[in-house]
């Protein structure tokens, strides 16, 4: 009778047990099921309050570049900034001098994203403040790069454009701080200008080589940052130096803006679907052609031209600069 009994007991006894395991297994997966989803709800709030935060970011800083170049009579100038992240660490900034001239400044601050742009607002406000209690392009980079060493964020380092245009003589006076240097194109030839040396930030007592720099008429300047030549397509070329001289040359040499378009354009075509890694910044200045008056003899003189007896000569251009170090001026 006991055998009976317990016969029919451990099979219930079984079946209940695997019950309360199916109930506490189901029990626990609905918890590990809201945790997962109290976890994916709360990065969504993150994620939002990060691309909040971000486009913040990135519209005050937007707010901190000129609106546009300002109108220099006939000297020209296009500028364009295209971020790879939300914020970026490239900038450009067109200051007025007391005296007339313009203080031209192209900046890349080394690395990416939120810290970027904190050292890219820091190192724009130092650059300002000191155009306006320094004369010279070396002076103005010495004085920044004294107060990033002591108070930037370690391991950010800024290059540097920084020239002082001089509307009235078209004279532009420039130095940089381990930027890549400025392109001349004059007449038919396009030439790199300038002296190596340090970003700013890291070194103390750096001196910067200045160079002196008469615009002729015709002539284009192009400031650019490195993101074009690290550019990467599909097979991972880089863009590199000598497809860029390449690029220059073909650009429109009449208009500035037309220019910085069709170097966005081939740049962008050269990448490809690939996203863009890297922060871009180019600003062209150009003194204008000055038009030529054209008498009533000489007109006559043009029209009595035969073809064949036109003739067209060209001559090299031979770029005019000097160079001096400075430590502070």
């Amino acid at each position: 009778m006991l055998d009976e009994a317990t016969g029919f007991f451990i099979p219930i006894l079984l079946y209940t047990a695997l019950v309360w395991t199916a109930i506490s297994f189901y029990q626990w997966q609905i918890h590990r099921s809201r945790q997962s989803l109290n976890q994916a709800r709360s990065q969504i709030v993150h994620d939002q309050l990060l691309r909040y935060e971000l486009e913040l970011a990135r519209n005050i800083q937007q707010r901190l570049y000129p609106p546009s170049p300002p109108p220099l009579g006939h000297i020209q100038i296009a500028a364009r900034l295209e971020p790879a992240r939300e914020t970026s660490g490239d900038f450009y900034d067109f200051v007025p001098m007391p005296d007339g001239r313009w203080a031209i400044v192209v900046a890349d601050v080394t690395g990416k994203s939120i810290p970027a742009a904190l050292m890219m607002v820091m190192a724009r406000a130092l650059l300002r403040s000191h155009v306006a209690n320094y004369s010279s392009p070396a002076s103005i980079l010495c004085a920044t790069n004294e107060m990033l060493c002591r108070d930037g964020l370690p391991r950010q380092y800024v290059t540097v454009f920084l020239g002082i245009l001089d509307p009235a003589t078209s004279t532009l006076v420039f130095a940089t701080a381990g930027h890549p240097f400025p392109f001349l194109r004059r007449g038919d030839q396009i030439h790199e200008i300038g002296q190596p040396s340090l970003p700013l930030g890291a070194k103390l007592g750096m001196a910067y080589a200045e160079i002196t720099l008469t615009l002729q008429p015709g002539d284009q300047v192009f400031l650019l940052t490195d993101g074009f030549f690290e550019t990467r397509n599909a097979e991972r070329e880089l863009f590199g130096f000598d497809r860029l001289l390449t690029l220059l040359a073909q650009t429109d040499p009449l208009d500035p803006q037309r220019a910085l378009d069709q170097i966005w354009a081939a740049v962008s075509a050269f990448r490809g679907t690939l996203e863009q890694n890297d922060d871009m910044t180019a600003v062209i200045m150009q003194r204008l052609a000055e038009p030529r008056v054209v008498t009533i003899n000489e007109r006559a003189h043009s029209v009595a031209t035969t073809p064949d007896k036109a003739s067209a000569i060209g001559r090299s251009p031979t770029v005019n600069v000097s160079a001096t170090s400075s430590a502070r001026a």
